[in-house]
């Protein structure tokens, strides 16, 4: 079975914004029977940027298309026509779109024209925001949700949002995680009192960071002192906005930036934190937050977004309604109330395998077994 997976978060070597969510998926499914060509697409509103090369896993191309109602569509149709010319030599037995949008447009208009079956991911965050502004493409959106083979829900919150939407409820759908690093065996340490973040700077404002600092500064005023671990990179501009809001709220002693780490040391960071604290306002799956659970580190996040529909039913963590300060005032509170209470269920829960539907093995097992039942059928 050849697979062509469409992502547009993909690295491919380019100097673009990427994720690894697809990349580990797409490399830990390969097998003798399994074959994985990435098509990588990254979109640009300079005309002359439009550029197109190989690399290791399949091709990347950056195409011209501007997100605005009654323009985006025709243009994804005209750069599919274009791509059927790369695709039909590749001898491809299915398509997976890795978003609803943008990637499930061209994979519907791929399918169409190459007569080839599609899957679909969708992933809440940016399915969602492209739902609210590209309105015009409702009935194209809805078009490919139904045609989808499989709905892979990624962002398993979004979903009654979409189907309410499209007023359609997919015959075959099913959660489906990011493969995400769970470790064998976890130390808790609750004497510490710092807890962390993760984030690259250039998303501060997504991250929910500046109301994170507020919160920190509202409890160190009311006698209540945590400390903050922020782990990440980004741009000069973008850090240094973040370290004049810390040296405006006097929280210098309180606040560390530590800079990139190696995802070992980001591990071994979790599982020495009293907590991770990422009030995101929009996250697509956010695999941190798992990965801190697995490491014995009790999480605050917001309803609606991230991996919210995937741990619902474990105590461990606290859910937002929305990221204001006081919302994670009181969060943080609850943290440190139930500190000891969190650890023990969590060392619990990684003891029973709780995680396990997080990993490779049990993620890559579902996705065969789904993409081998289309060829049966």
């Amino acid at each position: 079975m050849k697979i062509l997976h469409i992502h547009q978060d993909y690295p491919d070597g380019r100097n673009y914004p990427f994720t690894k969510a697809v990349s580990n998926l797409v490399d830990s499914s390969k097998s003798n029977d399994f074959e994985n060509v990435v098509l990588s697409i990254n979109r640009t509103s300079n005309p002359f940027r439009v550029s197109f090369k190989k690399f290791h896993e399949g091709y990347s191309i950056i195409y011209w298309a501007l997100p605005l109602p009654f323009i985006y569509r025709p243009t994804i149709y005209f750069w599919s026509l274009l791509l059927i010319l790369i695709v039909r030599n590749e001898k491809i037995d299915f398509i997976h779109a890795h978003k609803l949008t943008t990637e499930g447009l061209f994979s519907y208009y791929l399918s169409r024209f190459l007569r080839i079956p599609f899957v679909v991911s969708i992933r809440g965050g940016s399915d969602c925001h492209n739902l609210n502004r590209l309105w015009d493409c409702k009935k194209a959106f809805k078009n490919v949700f139904i045609t989808a083979r499989i709905i892979f829900w990624v962002s398993p919150w979004a979903k009654s949002h979409i189907e309410n939407t499209f007023e359609y409820t997919h015959p075959n759908s099913i959660d489906f995680p990011n493969i995400c690093v769970i470790p064998e065996t976890i130390k808790t340490c609750t004497q510490n009192n710092k807890y962390c973040t993760i984030l690259s700077f250039n998303q501060y404002k997504r991250k929910g960071i500046i109301n994170l600092l507020r919160a920190i500064h509202n409890l160190k005023i009311n006698g209540i002192f945590i400390h903050l671990n922020i782990i990440g990179s980004g741009k000069v501009k973008d850090i240094n906005v973040v370290k004049n809001e810390i040296n405006k709220l006097g929280l210098k002693s309180e606040i560390s930036i530590m800079g990139q780490l190696q995802h070992s040391d980001v591990l071994l960071e979790l599982s020495k934190s009293r907590g991770f604290l990422l009030p995101s306002l929009n996250e697509t799956f956010g695999m941190s937050y798992v990965e801190a659970l697995a490491c014995g580190c009790p999480i605050l996040y917001i309803s609606n977004t991230g991996i919210d529909g995937h741990i619902d039913d474990i105590s461990p963590c606290v859910k937002l309604a929305d990221g204001t300060v006081p919302n994670i005032v009181n969060a943080i509170k609850k943290l440190e109330k139930n500190i000891n209470k969190n650890r023990d269920e969590l060392l619990r829960l990684h003891s029973i395998g709780y995680f396990d539907k997080f990993t490779s093995d049990v993620i890559v097992s579902t996705y065969r077994t789904q993409m081998n039942c289309l060829v049966l059928k």
